[in-house]
């Protein structure tokens, strides 16, 4: 899937490999909307979802169709090794009591949901689903797909013997620790947040859900006053405006719950088995100290796909 690159790489691609099929759509649609195109024109039963930074290692195909075909797994990944980060390896992914996103680097937690940089899925599961939510871009919409397979009693798995290696950072800066600095982008910080309080909203169990919304919101006007204090006021008004866009959205996203079938009890188990009980951006700071901003002061309003579209 091409999402409006313009690099000439669609172009090479096609011209050095003619066997593959690169469907061009209109515009970015980011990594959500851009896997959806994808998976609309792929006729197989298990789709396979790569950002163009990974590189599989030999085996790895053959062990996710081994592993759908044996077990109730709707979702499964490989052991992903972060070769930008002191080949750091994670096992899918979480989230913590304040719902922040957490990379599981030791084997036998569960994962809430597995990275969208080297996802495999049944073609059943991810019609069922309605694909990746569209409308978060990019980040967490992974964890989106992951937690509504969840709810409906499949699995998400990873597969410690297959092993993908990932660059990071590829297409979008920040997200990733180098020379021991966490670097970070008003991008990435914006949607995050957005997107974030919306999976909450849509997938967080009954008995979680006011006490973690209330803080995250809490949080985000704690992080706008910040913003404005470094001088970030792009930053700022980005978090603002992805408040009001899940406020807007709220009836939508609530419609959302209710055809998924969130109730107090269903799969609550599920999510607080894999649930990490500590409070990771306390242990990132304490580790790396005060996050380092990548990008420039007007490179989140340059972006095309910013700000999101509100709904009247």
């Amino acid at each position: 899937m091409d999402n409006a690159s313009e690099d000439g790489s669609a172009d090479s691609l096609q011209r050095d490999i003619p066997e593959v099929r690169v469907v061009s759509g209109h515009g970015n649609a980011g990594f959500a909307g851009g896997a959806n195109r994808g998976a609309a024109v792929a006729c197989g039963d298990i789709l396979l979802f790569l950002n163009p930074d990974i590189e599989l290692a030999a085996g790895c195909l053959a062990a996710f169709a081994a592993r759908m075909a044996r077990t109730s797994a709707g979702v499964v990944a490989p052991a992903v090794r972060h070769t930008s980060q002191s080949d750091s390896t994670e096992y899918g992914a979480t989230v913590d009591l304040l719902a922040d996103l957490v990379g599981l680097t030791r084997l036998g937690n569960q994962p809430l949901y597995v990275s969208g940089c080297a996802l495999a899925i049944t073609r059943r599961l991810f019609d069922e689903l309605g694909g990746f939510d569209a409308s978060y871009f990019m980040i967490c919409e992974d964890l989106d797909l992951c937690w509504r397979a969840l709810l409906t009693g499949r699995d998400v798995e990873v597969i410690a013997s297959a092993l993908a290696f990932h660059r990071g950072g590829a297409a979008t800066k920040g997200g990733y620790v180098r020379g021991g600095h966490l670097e970070v982008t008003a991008f990435r910080i914006a949607l995050r947040e957005r997107n974030t309080l919306t999976t909450l909203l849509k997938c967080a169990p009954v008995g979680w859900l006011g006490a973690v919304v209330t803080v995250r919101l809490l949080r985000i006007g704690l992080l706008i006053t910040a913003s404005l204090l470094i001088g970030r006021v792009d930053l700022a008004w980005a978090l603002a405006v992805g408040v009001v866009w899940n406020a807007r959205r709220l009836p939508v996203i609530l419609g959302e719950r209710r055809s998924i079938g969130v109730t107090p009890v269903k799969r609550a188990d599920v999510f607080y088995s894999r649930v990490l009980r500590n409070f990771n951006a306390l242990s990132l700071l304490g580790r790396y100290g005060l996050p380092r901003f990548v990008d420039g002061r007007r490179e989140l309003t340059a972006r095309r796909c910013w700000p999101p579209v509100l709904p009247r």
